[in-house]
């Protein structure tokens, strides 16, 4: 299981979460509306709505919190070991991640370019707060340098690695209790498929050092 913020909860900066109820009863509504459906029962019918005209409707993008499908929160979820199947788990994510970087997102989109812009950044991920440590740990000097490399691992840590190391923890007190394990790995491999690869933006920025990296999603061809 490859964790990031949408698995462990919506309280860390940049996070997707889950849309409350109400919210997705409101999308439901406002679909219903657009194809003139009587009923979500009607908008499933083939025959009168066809799934490739449904699934361009509405992007949901985010799970709803619906008490049916969804009854509460994956972070609440997985902390009792009765709603686990498996007893052992293996739980991790990539070395970076940055979604500026990747495709569907055009190249260099918003990307920091200079160190200034990359501390306001972590400001405004977590306003109000003294961010200079984060601005320490997150230096391009302890990345060889690499402005690119120190943004991607901290959007990397933020996004993914820390979710994922927290919601192992909650999985772990629930199937500690019945005998299960969980697993946390870090994969860090430079892949001929990663994205940053295939787009060549090593070669785009200078003084990156790709040897440890992997881009969110590469891993899964490895699980």
């Amino acid at each position: 299981m490859s964790s990031g913020e949408c698995l462990a909860g919506n309280n860390r900066p940049g996070g997707h979460g889950l849309l409350p109820g109400n919210e997705g009863y409101d999308i439901t509504l406002d679909i219903l509306d657009d194809y003139d459906a009587a009923s979500v029962e009607e908008l499933s019918d083939p025959e009168l709505y066809p799934a490739s005209e449904i699934a361009t409707a509405r992007y949901m993008g985010l799970a709803i919190l619906d008490k049916t499908v969804l009854p509460d929160w994956p972070r609440e979820l997985f902390r009792d070991s009765e709603n686990i199947i498996p007893s052992q788990m293996i739980v991790g994510s990539t070395t970076y991640a940055d979604e500026k970087l990747v495709p569907p997102s055009p190249f260099g989109s918003g990307v920091a370019t200079n160190l200034t812009e990359f501390h306001l950044s972590i400001q405004a991920d977590w306003p109000g707060r003294n961010v200079n440590a984060l601005k320490n740990i997150y230096s391009p000097n302890n990345y060889g340098g690499s402005l690119m490399n120190a943004q991607s691992q901290y959007q990397g840590d933020m996004t993914s690695f820390c979710p994922s190391r927290q919601f192992a923890s909650y999985m772990a007190n629930g199937l500690g209790l019945v005998g299960g394990s969980v697993y946390l790995y870090q994969f860090g491999a430079l892949t001929s498929y990663d994205s940053v690869t295939l787009r060549g933006l090593f070669d785009e920025f200078d003084n990156t050092d790709g040897s440890e990296w992997a881009t969110f999603g590469s891993d899964m061809i490895m699980l």
